[in-house]
């Protein structure tokens, strides 16, 4: 099986008290339900704007790739 990760993000704290987060993470979930991907991890960023990398989640991602990329080439 195909391994996944999901990253969903609002960029207001407005945002954040509605239903867009499990929106987007539901929505995904179902397509990699429909894929045959396995959600290996999933990343929540609230109220973090795109204009910069610097988001905790997107970071946290990042990291967890790398970690993952240098295990799978030994």
């Amino acid at each position: 099986m195909v391994g996944a990760v999901i990253y969903v993000r609002v960029s207001t704290k407005e945002q954040t008290e509605n239903v867009s987060l499990p929106t987007q993470l539901r929505t995904c979930e179902e397509y990699c339900r429909r894929q045959g991907y396995e959600v290996l991890e999933r990343f929540h960023e609230e109220g973090e704007s795109a204009k910069s990398t610097d988001r905790s989640q997107l970071q946290n991602l990042s990291t967890a790739f790398a970690a993952s990329v240098a295990t799978s080439s030994r």
